[in-house]
């Protein structure tokens, strides 16, 4: 054993190299690689297989297997179980959070009561409250609470509260509250509404959807604000009208209902 280790009581725990590295009191078989400043506490429970392979200044004071591999100033804060924070700067696992990973990059958190949830790599990624199983990739990126089941990748994406079981792609683009089973596969600045569940925008940007089942395919500026209607592309086109279709084209409107316009300029359908 090399390095320092400044414990009370660590049943079967060991540092193996480095500079300032600690493990508290009652962790059982834990184990810091090498690196400096590395810390293995106790939150007031006794810890078990709690590991640091490496790195500097990082903290892990989880319960039961928590596993940093490498990386600076990275901390997984207590009652966590399983959860593992692979490399990066700044990542944060908080409390109540078996199962979940965070593969790299900085400044990435998944908070409380968001188990099974993993943040894979980027920049400034948050996992909120109560959104278990959620999956982050990409740059600034959020999933606000209790929306389980989120899927997010891209850039400055992000899924609202209450609308589970959603998937963001892309950048700028935004799933609203309580619209759950929505979808945004690609593109910029294109927004799912409040309310808007089983919603699906395929790409584009500047798309707006509001309303249950709807369907936007791509293009720029189209709106689809009714129920079980579709926008295939186009420019400016705008669908107010349940079970209604734009197909393409240029400033056309549809508020019928049950109405189709196939792909025109400037058509209007009342």
């Amino acid at each position: 054993v090399t390095g320092v280790q400044t414990c009370a009581l660590p049943i079967c725990s060991s540092i193996s190299n480095g500079y300032n590295n600690t493990i508290s009191c009652y962790n059982y078989n834990a184990f810091i690689g090498t690196g400096s400043y590395n810390n293995i506490l106790n939150s007031g429970t006794t810890s078990n297989h709690s590991i640091i392979i490496s790195g500097q200044c990082n903290t892990n004071c989880g319960f039961n297997r928590n596993s940093i591999l490498n990386g600076k100033q990275n901390t997984i804060y207590e009652s966590n179980s399983y959860t593992t924070i692979s490399n990066g700067y700044q990542n944060t696992i908080s409390c109540n959070n078996d199962y979940s990973i965070i593969g790299g990059g900085s400044q990435n958190t998944i908070c409380q009561y968001s188990q099974s949830s993993t943040i894979l790599n980027g920049t400034s990624n948050l996992i909120s409250c109560q959104s278990p199983n959620g999956f982050l990739h990409g740059q600034s990126n959020i999933i606000y609470p209790l929306s389980p089941f989120g899927i997010v990748y891209g850039n400055c994406n992000s899924i609202d509260c209450f609308s589970n079981f959603s998937l963001v792609n892309g950048s700028f683009n935004c799933v609203c509250c309580n619209s759950c089973f929505s979808f945004i596969g690609n593109g910029s600045t294109n927004i799912i509404s409040t309310n808007s569940n089983y919603s699906l925008i395929l790409g584009g940007c500047n798309n707006y959807v509001c309303g249950l089942n709807q369907f936007l395919g791509g293009g720029a500026c189209n709106i689809a604000c009714s129920n079980c209607s579709s926008v295939v592309g186009g420019i400016c086109n705008c669908v107010q009208g349940d079970k209604s279709f734009i197909g393409g084209g240029y400033i056309n409107s549809n508020n019928g209902e049950n109405s189709v316009i196939v792909g025109e300029i400037g058509r209007a359908h009342v």
